[in-house]
């Protein structure tokens, strides 16, 4: 005893230990801890939590801290620690007991921390877990599938020579605002003189369909890709009809349009059907998961929120009430699994990390679950023989209608399976930004208000959700997903696998700590080093998200966008070059 008091006395005269009357202590370089005043923090915390100490700790990096805080008369066991966020949202540390039970060890970065007492698990879990696994159930009937259909759009306005296929994301179609703009916007005068708009309309309410990325699976001539396939060769040779008139496909060249999910569908489309991704001039994506989401990945949510929820800020139901509305993530449809995140960083440090975990579930209620990278998004995911305990899976085994990872069809080298005519549009959201901006925008598009509203409130929320999101190489704030859109991290949508020990956004040194630069900006040289499309192909709108990126930010009065303008641009140029067109 006497020894350990001697050594934390020398620590302390050396400069390596800061302590607090109570016995609490941190160690590392030039550390300091300091007691916060709980009464402000309390009102933070949902009313039912019992908030024991809290402090500040600081100091000096690149090595991290190790603090002891002790309990006072709660024993250590019962008590768990939470780092402090930002206002009303906080995260769960990992946290060892001491020996006596008297105090609980952590080691950290600078923050705020606070030390609450344990609850038992209450009756129901978070609305996001049970949300997430109770779905109604979608038919895989190929019967199913009759509203969707290929069609002529804008028949009137769009005359030009070059057919542009229109390929939406997950869930509904979101081509209003573009249709509307490429109608009557003098933006796009030049898009309706040179193209002839098709729309490939696949709802996906109550329907479960693979996108269809591997052609070899039994299933696949039900995939979302099959099926376009099929509407394309019979609109050449028996057409399509709208509004009376029958429209057929002219053969030849052709540019494809996706925004979100639809990105993966016209890659697997190309890749399966080469003969058709010969044809395409340029496949423009406006905020496609090309290596997938980490919100995709349900097991990766559920770790994420089973780490927080002693803010009042209930952030799962938030989030969920998201998603919900926008029909994400159901693990009984393949298409939304088929936007898991792929794992292609995982060499970098990043990508799926392996923890153990508690989830609820209404048939199992808390239980005990397991994330590891044998949920990545990838065909072979699950035969790892590295994480050997991970049985944990959801779905429990691979849907029947199951066409293949995300590995199938994303390539190796830069160019390469058609992406160098791939033109990638990512946004990402700026904290700064604030509701009222939101609200404004809200009233522009041909969407409702509320819609967009409550969206856009939802995408902010899972944003910061998945910069939360812990890797291997990673915990808050150098997190490897900070920068995204609220839905896609920047480095999926612009296909950038990663590089060890680097970050997708610029970074600072304060006091020897790397911190991320606030407000987030991309790391631009990385993303042009590591891209497997071209870099001259990549186009970033800082502040934007997933939404917004989808609508276009389109204004229904003025006519105006500047995203779809920049659309048109990339589309001209792919034709500026080629012969072809000079003789039409």
């Amino acid at each position: 005893m006497r020894v350990t008091t001697l050594q934390r006395q020398l620590l302390a005269i050396l400069g390596h230990a800061a302590t607090l009357p109570d016995g609490s202590r941190a160690i590392g370089k030039s550390p300091k801890l300091t007691a916060l005043e709980k009464r402000a923090l309390q009102a933070e915390l949902a009313p039912e939590t019992m908030l024991l100490q809290a402090v500040r700790v600081n100091g000096r990096g690149p090595e991290p801290m190790t603090v002891t805080v002790n309990t006072g008369e709660e024993p250590a066991p019962q008590v768990a620690v939470y780092r402090r966020i930002r206002k009303g949202w906080y995260q769960e540390e990992p946290a060892e007991v001491s020996a006596d039970g008297k105090s609980v060890k952590f080691r950290t970065v600078p923050g705020d921390f606070v030390l609450v007492k344990k609850k038992a698990h209450p009756l129901k879990g978070s609305l996001l877990d049970q949300v997430l696994l109770h779905w109604p159930d979608p038919t895989d009937d190929p019967a199913a599938r009759q509203s969707w259909k290929l069609y002529r759009a804008i028949p009137d306005a769009a005359v030009g020579p070059v057919p542009l296929l229109l390929i939406h994301g997950t869930g509904t179609n979101r081509w209003a605002n573009f249709l509307d703009w490429a109608a009557r916007s003098e933006e796009a005068e030049g898009l309706r003189a040179n193209f002839q708009i098709w729309v490939f309309d696949q709802p996906m309410a109550g329907i479960n369909a693979a996108i269809g990325f591997d052609p070899s699976c039994p299933t696949y001539e039900n995939s979302i890709v099959a099926w376009l396939r099929k509407f394309l060769d019979q609109a050449i040779t028996e057409g399509s009809v709208t509004d009376g008139v029958r429209y057929y496909w002219p053969p030849g060249p052709f540019a494809i349009l996706t925004n979100s999910s639809g990105g993966l569908k016209a890659l697997a489309f190309m890749n399966n059907y080469p003969d058709w991704g010969q044809q395409v001039l340029a496949c423009i994506n406006l905020g496609a998961p090309m290596l997938g989401s980490p919100l995709a990945t349900i097991e990766w949510g559920r770790h994420t929120v089973s780490r927080m929820g002693i803010g009042k800020l209930n952030l799962a139901a938030a989030v969920l009430e998201n998603l919900i509305q926008i029909n994400y993530f159901s693990v009984k449809n393949q298409s939304d699994l088929d936007n898991g995140w792929g794992n292609f960083d995982e060499p970098a440090g990043q990508g799926i990390p392996y923890r153990h975990f508690q989830a609820w579930s209404i048939e199992r209620k808390w239980h005990p679950r397991v994330l590891s990278p044998r949920d990545a998004n990838v065909s072979w995911a699950r035969t790892r023989p590295d994480y050997a305990d991970d049985n944990t899976f959801e779905p429990d085994v691979p849907l029947p209608n199951y066409c293949g990872g995300l590995d199938s069809i994303i390539p190796s080298g830069r160019g390469e399976n058609f992406l160098d005519r791939f033109y990638l549009y990512a946004g990402y959201i700026r904290d700064a930004e604030g509701l009222a901006d939101i609200a404004v925008r809200s009233d522009d598009d041909m969407t409702s208000f509320w819609k967009n509203l409550i969206e856009s409130v939802g995408l902010r929320l899972t944003g910061i959700m998945m910069g939360l999101y812990e890797s291997p190489s990673g915990r808050w704030p150098l997190t490897a997903y900070q920068l995204n859109d609220g839905f896609v991290p920047l480095q999926s949508m612009l296909a950038c696998p990663g590089s060890p020990g680097r970050h997708f956004y610029q970074t600072r040194n304060i006091l020897g700590w790397e911190v991320p630069a606030w407000p987030l900006e991309p790391d631009w040289d990385l993303i042009t080093e590591n891209t497997l499309a071209l870099p001259e192909h990549l186009r970033i709108f800082p502040g934007w998200s997933h939404l917004e990126i989808v609508n276009g930010r389109y204004n229904r009065r003025t006519r105006h966008s500047e995203l779809f303008a920049y659309i048109t641009d990339d589309l001209l140029n792919s034709l500026s070059d080629k012969i072809y067109f000079s003789s039409n």
